[in-house]
């Protein structure tokens, strides 16, 4: 992962270079802190709720309700411009930014 990657250039004293990632909140974190010293990054999202949406579309197979035979989900794209939109300090790294859970379960869910 790229949190990963950014961690071990900082450490190798080596300069940043410009990174792919995913919507990790550990990635975004470090891809913020690191912004003042050139980091450039753009990082796209596997949403959390794939699955549930997968097997939304499967139950309705099954019970022979329609159904789209694909189904698109929309991949947010997060640029420097938008990042400070969905890194959480208030959350640990493990935290995933593009979820549907309301921020009441996020907090109950995700707590320090």
């Amino acid at each position: 992962m790229t949190q990963g990657a950014i961690e071990a250039f900082v450490e190798a004293g080596r300069p940043l270079i410009p990174m792919t990632g995913e919507d990790n909140n550990g990635f975004l974190k470090l891809w913020r802190k690191y912004q003042p010293q050139g980091l450039k990054a753009i990082s796209t999202s596997m949403p959390t709720f794939c699955s549930a949406v997968a097997l939304d579309v499967a139950l309705a197979a099954i019970q022979g309700f329609p159904y789209y035979k694909y189904t698109v989900i929309p991949i947010p794209t997060i640029t420097n411009e938008d990042l400070n939109k969905y890194v959480r300090e208030d959350l640990p790294d493990s935290f995933w930014a593009n979820t549907r859970l309301s921020d009441e379960t996020i907090k109950k869910i995700f707590t320090r």
